[in-house]
């Protein structure tokens, strides 16, 4: 199953250049995904692209942190450890989404390609 995700232009950007290799997210999915759509939020406001989901880590945010973690600042999801932490306060577990054959459409499509008028707020899924 497929997922619409809103990410921020900066995140979505290093997505498609390959240098983020994991999305995080807060919640647990209810089923299992196999894609993820990307919705860049403004002032983008439109679908760039998507990727494949190769796996999910589900762990203790300090534990996650230590498995995506490249240097003292530096992560495989393109933050650092203040923007994990504030990201993730207070949660009894954080997600990782491992990013797969990310592509980039030659052209940014609008959600109501996706049947959507508006962005979501965390996720949507998406049936083909």
């Amino acid at each position: 199953m497929k997922v619409i995700l809103p990410i921020k232009p900066q995140y979505a950007e290093k997505i498609f250049s390959g240098e983020k290799t994991y999305e995080l997210r807060k919640h647990l999915f209810k089923y299992p995904i196999t894609h993820v759509i990307v919705y860049a939020t403004a002032p983008i406001s439109k679908v760039i692209g998507e990727f494949e989901v190769s796996h999910i880590i589900a762990a203790h945010p300090i534990e996650l942190w230590n498995m995506i973690r490249l240097s003292e600042d530096k992560s495989l999801a393109c933050v650092t450890i203040r923007e994990f932490i504030n990201y993730f306060d207070l949660m009894k577990y954080a997600l990782a989404l491992a990013i797969k054959n990310p592509t980039l459409f030659d052209k940014p499509r609008p959600l109501s390609d996706y049947g959507l008028t508006h962005a979501p707020q965390s996720f949507v899924y998406y049936d083909e």
